[in-house]
C-alpha cells in the first residue's frame, strides 16, 4: 500500500479518539486513544499501516491544527457531515434520527438518504458537562476542590469506567454506577423529550444513538423509556463518517496518479509500428495478441508489462 495514498479518519473527543480505516468492503476501528492527540494518532495508524501516512480527515466542530503533528494535509469535517457520510458509507437509504451525546453538545439530526432535514442542539448536556457536573459531586463528597483539574480528569474516568462496570475504585473509595445514574437522569430525560419531538414529526423508519456518553447504559434506557422503542446503538458512526470521507480523498488520489490507459495503448500501438519491419513473425504476434488483450482493460500492469518487453 502506498502511504502517499492513505488517508484516515479520526472523531476526535475528549476523552477519547477513534482513528478508523475504510478500504472498499468495511470501516474499522484501527486505535482507541485516550484524548486528542494528533501526533499520537498519526503514530497509531502509522503502526497499522506499517508505513508513513500524511493525510487525515477530522470529525470536530473547530478548528484542528497538524503543525508538528507529520500530518502534512488535514480536513476537518462537521460532526453532521460525519454523521451522513456514515450512514451512506455503510448502505444506509433509510430516513434516520440520529441522537449524538458528544462532547461539546447533545446533537440531533434528522438524515434523509445524503440530507439532512432537521436538527436540534442542546448545549448543556453534553459529555463536558457530565464531566464537570460529576467532578463537583466527587469533591463535595470527598473533600476535594472542586475546582482541581485532576478532579475533573478523575470524573472522566470514572465515568468511562462505569459504562462497562456497577463499581470503579479511585484512592481506595467505591464509587458506584448509580452514583452517576443519578446526576445525569433528568438532564438525559430532557434532551430525550427534544428527539421524540423530531421523531414524531418526521416518522423515521431508525433511531441511532452514537457518542462517548451514550455508552453509559443509564443514556440508552432513559431515551429507550421516552421513546417507547430501542434505538440502534452505533458508537462509532463519527468515526465511520470520518473514514468513508477520507476513503474518497484516497480514491480521487489514486485516479489522479492511474494513467489514462487507453491513450497509453494507443501511444505504444504507435511506437511499435517503427519496429514492427525488426520483429520475427513469432514476436509480431506475441504482440499483437497482447495488444488485443489489453484493449478495453483499465490496468496499469498490463501497460507496465508491455513497456518492460
Amino acid at each position: 500500500m502506498d502511504g502517499l495514498n492513505v488517508c484516515v479518519g479520526i472523531d476526535a473527543g475528549s476523552y477519547e479518539s477513534k482513528l478508523a480505516y475504510s478500504d472498499a468492503l468495511s470501516t474499522r476501528i484501527i486505535a482507541r486513544l485516550e484524548g486528542f492527540d494528533l501526533a499520537a494518532l498519526r503514530e497509531e495508524s502509522e503502526a497499522f499501516f506499517d508505513e508513513p501516512v500524511f493525510s487525515c480527515v477530522v470529525a470536530r466542530d473547530a478548528g484542528v491544527r497538524a503543525d508538528g503533528t507529520g500530518f502534512s494535509e488535514v480536513e476537518v469535517i462537521t460532526q453532521s457531515e460525519a454523521v451522513i457520510l456514515g450512514l451512506d458509507g455503510e448502505g444506509e437509504q433509510r430516513k434516520s434520527v440520529v441522537y449524538d451525546l458528544g462532547e461539546s453538545a447533545c446533537r440531533m439530526y434528522v438524515v434523509n438518504g445524503h440530507e439532512l432535514k432537521d436538527s436540534a442542539r442542546i448545549d448543556d448536556v453534553c459529555g463536558k458537562v457530565i464531566d464537570m457536573n460529576f467532578a463537583e459531586y466527587l469533591a463535595e463528597r470527598y473533600g476535594f476542590s472542586a475546582g482541581d483539574s485532576n478532579v475533573l480528569h478523575e470524573a472522566g474516568r470514572i465515568k468511562h469506567s462505569l459504562t462497562e462496570n456497577e463499581v470503579t475504585s479511585w484512592y481506595e473509595r467505591k464509587i458506584y454506577r448509580y452514583e452517576l445514574e443519578r446526576l445525569i437522569h433528568f438532564p438525559v430525560k430532557r434532551t430525550a423529550r427534544v428527539l421524540n419531538r423530531l421523531v414524531r414529526v418526521h416518522k423515521p423508519e431508525v433511531v441511532i444513538l452514537t457518542g462517548g456518553s451514550v455508552k453509559i447504559p443509564e443514556v440508552r434506557k432513559v431515551i429507550a423509556g421516552v421513546l417507547g422503542i430501542t434505538p440502534e446503538y452505533r458508537g462509532n458512526l463519527i468515526a465511520e463518517g470520518a473514514a468513508a470521507r477520507a476513503r474518497e480523498i484516497q480514491r480521487d488520489n489514486v485516479k489522479a496518479k492511474r494513467p489514462d490507459t487507453a491513450s497509453k495503448l494507443r501511444e505504444l500501438r504507435a511506437g511499435m509500428l517503427e519496429l514492427e519491419e525488426k520483429l520475427t513473425r513469432r514476436q509480431k504476434d506475441r504482440v499483437y495478441a497482447m495488444f488485443r488483450q489489453a484493449e478495453g482493460i483499465n490496468d496499469a500492469g498490463i501497460i507496465a508489462l508491455m513497456e518492460n518487453m
